[in-house]
């Protein structure tokens, strides 16, 4: 595949491809073609290979980012809206602190009667 190299100048191999013959496999012609180093790829050698893998990464990256991002607001989401109850987390806030207020009212209420015996 390709190891007989051929000088034509009229092949643009670049990135240090050089242009070699390759059996054509529909009609048994010898075609040339561009022979790439590793590190580059394509008719010409003129991309370089670990682009493709730099891409499919980063837009894997994304990916996951995205998904993380949207677990967080499902999470948020879910954590201060209560179907169940039909109150939001904030409304159940509120009721505590009345609550509570009306505790420290009792207490502050019994604390004087308890003192005017």
């Amino acid at each position: 595949k390709g190891t007989v190299l051929c000088k034509d100048e009229g092949l643009p191999c670049l990135n240090g491809g050089v242009c070699a013959l390759y059996i054509s496999e529909i009609d048994d012609k010898c075609i040339k073609r561009c022979k790439c180093t590793d590190d580059y790829i394509g008719d010409y050698c003129q991309f370089y290979a670990g682009f493709y893998s730099a891409t499919i990464g980063l837009v894997v990256g994304l990916f996951v980012t995205l998904l993380i991002i949207l677990f967080a607001v499902i999470l948020i989401w879910y954590c201060c809206t209560d179907s169940f109850f039909g109150e939001t987390y904030f409304e159940k806030l509120e009721q505590l602190e009345l609550v509570n207020f009306y505790l420290r009212l009792h207490t502050v209420m019994f604390a004087r009667l308890s003192n005017n015996k």
